[in-house]
């Protein structure tokens, strides 16, 4: 009778875990449509001339639920105007969810990225303040008119030294980097590492990886890679 007992509850616990996953996922796409609500023509349109099949349509549709989510995780629905800078932003939709949170974002990739279709038009339709950046390993960012940032966002980043994928070094000193001479005092982190590559910082990041974003204050989850603050990474104290 105890066994059984126990079991109904396990079985009840386990159903009101999955109906508040399936509730967050079916609000989070409500917000991104919302969130999209005065573009949406425009957007479907493009998306339905570049997107070929319904797995990129699928994936769009992801990516939109993906990136608002995120914006909540990091509170920005709710926090006073914030500048931010999305690395390898491409047509620069975490940019406009931003936005239209009342952010001042400037997003960020490489020149013919920026210059490729959908990525192009769909910059035009968000109309998200963008410039082209190259992050090189062991290289200073180079940023125009050497503005500061109160948050630097990266979403399935591969950054990359001709062919070999980063090192700890190599992410140590562009963290070092941001830390000093990007961010505001108060700046913060987040990054998104691309699960895809087998070569890359995927799923299963290696431990090396792990203790040196920890020893430097990030809060690290899988794939993601958050530093709430940059006080430990900073050279000039």
């Amino acid at each position: 009778m105890f066994s059984v007992l126990i079991g109904r509850l396990l079985s009840v616990f386990g159903l009101v875990i999955i109906a508040r996953k399936v509730y967050r996922k079916k609000f989070f796409i409500e917000e991104a449509t919302r969130i999209l609500t005065p573009v949406q023509k425009e957007y479907n349109i493009l998306i339905r001339r570049y997107n070929q099949g319904t797995d990129d349509q699928k994936k769009a549709e992801e990516n939109r639920q993906m990136f608002v989510e995120f914006a909540y995780w990091l509170r920005l629905n709710k926090r006073p105007p914030v500048r931010s800078l999305d690395i390898g932003g491409r047509a620069g939709l975490f940019s406009f969810i931003l936005k239209s949170f009342g952010h001042d974002v400037l997003s960020t990739d490489l020149q013919e990225v920026l210059n490729s279709l959908p990525d192009k038009d769909l910059l035009e339709l968000f109309k998200v303040a963008n410039t082209s950046l190259k992050i090189e390993s062991f290289r200073p960012v180079q940023l125009p008119n050497g503005r500061k940032f109160d948050l630097v966002t990266g979403f399935r980043t591969r950054f990359h030294s001709p062919d070999a994928y980063w090192g700890v070094e190599a992410w140590e000193f562009f963290l070092r980097d941001l830390a000093d001479n990007v961010l505001t005092e108060h700046g913060e982190i987040f990054f998104w590492l691309n699960p895809l590559e087998p070569r890359g910082l995927a799923e299963s990041m290696p431990e090396k990886f792990k203790k040196m974003f920890t020893k430097n204050g990030a809060i690290v989850r899988q794939s993601f890679v958050y530093f709430p603050s940059v006080k430990k990474l900073r050279t000039t104290k």
